[in-house]
């Protein structure tokens, strides 16, 4: 079960300062869950290696997890289908290879401060050191069905309509949290160090909620979004995290729902006001921003394909600009202040020459800086938000062999936000 996007290359680097450093909460579904923080990189992808392709037999059903990174002098570690952790050195030699179990499909990878949490689609949660060694581990008694959020002091684990509060350093379980309906998603504001979560009846033209947590897990707001069904992420938006952009399907516009995406303020006030909605002709899956825009992307299949993506002005109605492309945009893409990274992989009944190709865009206008093809990825990448390791290379895992991609750009900005 894997939910985000991809990204591509490897090349120069040039001089970094000495407080660059990777953010301290990554997952493999992003930065951050919510797709909000946004990595201050330039520079087109333009050169590609991978690592050495490990026998199936290891993982016999393949990776379960995209690549997080890690600090030096570690690199990054995957996750695979029977339960296995791998975790890599920053020349892409494997390390330790922790076991956590056969039967344990490992759907989320989550680091904090150079510890590795795994988390399994049937609640197992484990705590790993970058040595190899298991630290704690724990279970929540239902299958998990949403990204989890880390903080520094807590694991916040959906699964169903219940949220399960587990403590990071200990594993101890804190708190159960009920809701009415699913766990659509769920962000976290660090400078409100609050959660805003989204649930859903998962059907149309029912009415979803919003509802805003303090980081102990105690409901302080609760808004109800009438003729509203979730589709998307929740992204923070602003230094403050004070605006929040998800995507919904509304009510009925001719033969099909209105899919729309939307920027509200006041969540964490308990004053909701709408700043703009915007429509587009696909059902968002992702929504992310910058500085300057809302950048949301997706795909809807009714007839004929739809797949693109659109820029709007964060703090005006413009439409800033939109691109389409004729295969899905399955996976998540990834924002910086001047570029858009995001991956396409084609059918298997496709005549590409290759089935995964990595875009840069110009997050100003769309526009194509360059499209690079991946040599020897047969059906793909598994789908996540990209992110830079410490060597500033995008990491790709392959939908079908035990292979890493490791893509890097012809210039960069090593500046993390």
């Amino acid at each position: 079960m894997n939910r985000l996007a991809l990204f591509s290359l490897l090349i120069l680097l040039s001089a970094c300062g000495p407080n660059e450093q990777l953010p301290s909460i990554r997952t493999s579904s992003g930065l951050d869950i919510d797709g909000s923080r946004n990595v201050a990189l330039t520079g087109a992808v333009n050169m590609i290696s991978q690592t050495t392709a490990l026998d199936q037999k290891i993982a016999p059903d393949g990776w379960s997890t995209a690549p997080v990174p890690l600090a030096r002098p570690m690199g990054y570690a995957i996750a695979t289908r029977n339960g296995k952790v791998m975790i890599y050195d920053e020349r892409d030699s494997i390390k330790h290879i922790v076991e956590t179990g056969d039967s344990n499909v490992i759907d989320q990878l989550l680091t904090i401060n150079n510890r590795i949490y795994a988390i399994g689609l049937s609640g197992e949660v484990h705590a790993i050191n970058t040595a190899g060694k298991i630290l704690w581990q724990n279970k929540a008694p239902q299958d998990v069905t949403a990204n989890a959020v880390i903080t520094n002091e807590r694991i916040y684990l959906p699964c169903n309509k219940t949220l399960y509060v587990f403590a990071t350093t200990s594993g101890n379980f804190e708190k159960q949290v009920i809701f009415a309906l699913d766990i659509h998603s769920l962000a976290y504001s660090i400078s409100g160090n609050a959660l805003v979560l989204a649930a859903t009846h998962n059907e149309a033209g029912a009415e979803d909620s919003l509802f805003v947590l303090t980081a102990s897990g105690d409901v302080t707001h609760r808004y109800g979004l009438p003729q509203s069904r979730f589709t998307s992420n929740l992204a923070l938006v602003g230094d403050d995290d004070d605006q929040l952009a998800y995507g919904y399907l509304g009510g009925m516009t001719g033969p099909q729902r209105a899919s729309e995406v939307t920027l509200i303020t006041g969540v964490f006030e308990g004053k909701l006001e709408k700043v703009w909605t915007q429509a587009v002709p696909y059902v968002i899956g992702n929504v992310a921003a910058n500085d300057e825009d809302v950048i949301v992307g997706g795909i809807r299949e009714q007839g004929e394909l739809t797949s693109g993506i659109d820029a709007f002005r964060l703090n005006d109605t413009i439409h800033t600009w939109s691109r389409r492309f004729t295969e899905p945009l399955v996976a998540p893409f990834g924002v910086s202040e001047n570029n858009v990274y995001l991956q396409l992989s084609f059918r298997s009944d496709a005549i590409v020459e290759t089935r995964g190709i990595f875009y840069t865009l110009h997050s100003r206008t769309g526009k194509t800086l360059r499209s690079q093809s991946i040599p020897g990825a047969q059906d793909g990448f598994l789908p996540h938000i990209p992110m830079p390791d410490e060597q500033g290379r995008f990491l790709l895992a392959d939908r079908e062999r035990l292979v890493i991609y490791l893509l890097d750009r012809s210039s960069f900005e090593r500046v993390f936000k």
